[in-house]
């Protein structure tokens, strides 16, 4: 199969990835010295360090030759895991989708019981632990349709465990190490925008760094996920690799890697996959910041901020499906609902606009 993404539409699509970030960090941060509420400037705060974080794995990751050769880069600092934790659970319990629809299903909580502020402290690569979390909570999230997910923390002298643990659907224990294989969704149907690729990252992420995963689960009664972090763990790598992105089975695997276009393509498409979750928490808090402010030149640089998520993760989602759809995506024969397939496609007319900006469905319309 021919593929679109040679050198010079790679420069392209990372062009169409930072343009984002910079307007968002910009406002945030000069929102952040201006405003005195201590609560709005922490939630602030939350935007701008992970849209900051996110643009540095951007710059650190989208070297062309590099991608191209497979070659990753990774390092060893110092991360206060307590920060992020705080940091994913407030803006992932306000995460809005693409349709302006919370994640959260109604009557089901998000809780932070960790008590971690800033620390403790673990040695890794800051955006592979922020996405580590990010994606575990989102996982729990999307498949908890009543009661909780709950986050809780044990730090002890030589590691720091996060444990994930929601009251949703739960899954059969033969599929326990499935659901961290690459392009797996254990559920009776796929529908479009879901690759099956954030546990896989979450997993060669966190053996890449000496941690590791660890899940149990009930069928019917939900799931709890062990995530690892060592503080100074021995077996960390700490320098770039030509392994190929993490994910798709390189790390863990040891799956060979592919022709230079196919590893620009997968790194473009790992890096919008990652960027989603994080956003997506960006726009529900700018929402919900929006919402509550009465000053009107606060409201219309909140209103920007807005703007920036949506669009970041309009950006995201069409970067992703474009670089992953020639992936062997496993699907197996199975019943599946039309209603579902026609709910999506729905939701997707209503937000759709050209390449100006202008909404395909016309004022008054109703679909």
């Amino acid at each position: 199969m021919p593929l679109w993404l040679d050198k010079e539409h790679s420069g392209k699509v990372i062009h169409d990835m930072r343009s984002p970030f910079n307007g968002l960090m910009g406002l945030t941060e000069c929102m952040v010295m201006m405003v005195k509420d201590a609560k709005k400037k922490e939630q602030l705060a939350w935007i701008n360090k992970c849209s900051r974080r996110y643009l540095n794995w951007i710059d650190a990751v989208t070297n062309i030759e590099d991608m191209a050769a497979g070659i990753a880069p990774w390092k060893k600092e110092d991360v206060a895991l307590g920060y992020v934790v705080q940091e994913a659970c407030a803006l992932l319990g306000m995460s809005k989708t693409q349709y302006n629809e919370f994640l959260l299903k109604d009557g089901v909580t998000l809780n932070d019981q960790s008590g971690w502020t800033e620390t403790p402290m673990v040695k890794g690569y800051e955006s592979g632990i922020s996405r580590i979390i990010y994606n575990v909570i989102q996982n729990a999230i999307q498949y908890t349709e009543k009661g909780s997910v709950t986050v809780t923390g044990e730090d002890l002298p030589d590691r720091a465990v996060i444990h994930v643990e929601d009251t949703g659907i739960g899954m059969p224990q033969e599929d326990l190490q499935r659901i961290f294989e690459p392009f797996v969704v254990l559920e009776p149907r796929r529908l479009p925008g879901r690759f099956g690729l954030g546990l896989s990252v979450a997993r060669e992420c966190s053996e890449f760094m000496g941690g590791k995963i660890d899940v149990t689960s009930e069928l019917g009664k939900g799931t709890k996920f062990s995530i690892t972090f060592f503080k100074d763990p021995p077996n960390a790598v700490t320098d770039a690799v030509n392994k190929g992105p993490e994910g798709f089975g390189h790390y863990v695997n040891n799956a060979p890697l592919l022709d230079a276009n196919r590893n620009q393509q997968r790194f473009l498409g790992v890096i919008a996959h990652g960027l989603i979750p994080a956003m997506m928490g960006c726009i529900g808090m700018s929402d919900l910041l929006l919402n509550n402010e009465p000053k009107k030149p606060s409201k219309k640089q909140l209103a920007m901020v807005y703007r920036s998520g949506c669009r970041i993760v309009e950006v995201m989602n069409l970067i992703t499906r474009c670089t992953l759809i020639v992936e062997p995506v496993p699907l197996a024969p199975s019943e599946f609902q039309l209603k579902d397939v026609l709910e999506w496609i729905k939701k997707e007319l209503d937000v759709a606009v050209d390449k100006r900006g202008n909404a395909y469905k016309k004022k008054g319309m109703e679909l």
